[in-house]
């Protein structure tokens, strides 16, 4: 979005504009914005406020002329993102929101991953809320980059806490749903211990910072 930080338009869309780049954090789409009265970028035409553009990957800028709701954005971004079609297969291009289901989104039991306890949404709530263990659970998608870069440190974290009453897991959001759990960006880890209510993780990435909040 080339924006002017005077536009009255502008300044009407940006709560939309931020709601987008938290519907695209963590995947291979970037939705940003530039003040275009302090940076002149030649090559393209803005010739009022707000100007959209889309950049694909390859290819030239195309201006993006369609609504200003952010289904109107998403569906665009389906039809003409490859990245994004790849980091939101299910999504409705009709109507820029979830495919219709028959109901919950759930898979089959899952084998652990090495040392890290796979949930699913049949066994998440008997496994973050056993009262005699502590719970530490990622909530990831596959096609996330920041959650493949946490990957190998949760790993070597449960690892660590092999034979104790901690216990390291992680949920694929994308398949699972959890009643009563929103899941607005991946990855989202919380903390459930034993008997106690559920805390939000707001430690650092690397097994010793993560170790360290435990």
């Amino acid at each position: 979005m080339y924006y002017a930080p005077w536009c009255g338009h502008c300044k009407k869309l940006k709560p939309t504009w931020e709601e987008l780049g938290d519907h695209v954090l963590g995947s291979d789409v970037i939705v940003a914005k530039l003040d275009a009265t302090e940076n002149k970028i030649k090559s393209l035409k803005i010739e009022g406020f707000p100007t959209i553009y889309f950049h694909p990957k390859t290819g030239e800028p195309i201006q993006y002329e369609g609504g200003r709701k952010v289904g109107d954005f998403k569906k665009y971004l389906y039809k003409n993102s490859e990245a994004y079609r790849d980091a939101f297969p299910e999504e409705d291009p009709a109507t820029g929101g979830p495919a219709a289901a028959d109901g919950p989104k759930s898979q089959e039991p899952q084998p652990d991953d090495e040392h890290v306890k796979v949930l699913v949404r049949s066994n998440h709530n008997e496994i973050v809320y056993d009262k005699s263990k502590d719970t530490l659970v990622m909530y990831y998608a596959p096609w996330c980059g920041h959650c493949k870069k946490l990957a190998p440190h949760w790993k070597d974290v449960a690892k660590e806490m092999q034979g104790s009453d901690v216990v390291i897991a992680k949920l694929d959001s994308t398949a699972n749903e959890i009643d009563g759990l929103t899941i607005k960006s991946f990855p989202t880890i919380w903390f459930y211990p034993a008997g106690g209510e559920r805390v939000a993780y707001d430690g650092g990435r690397d097994v010793e910072k993560i170790m360290t909040w435990l």
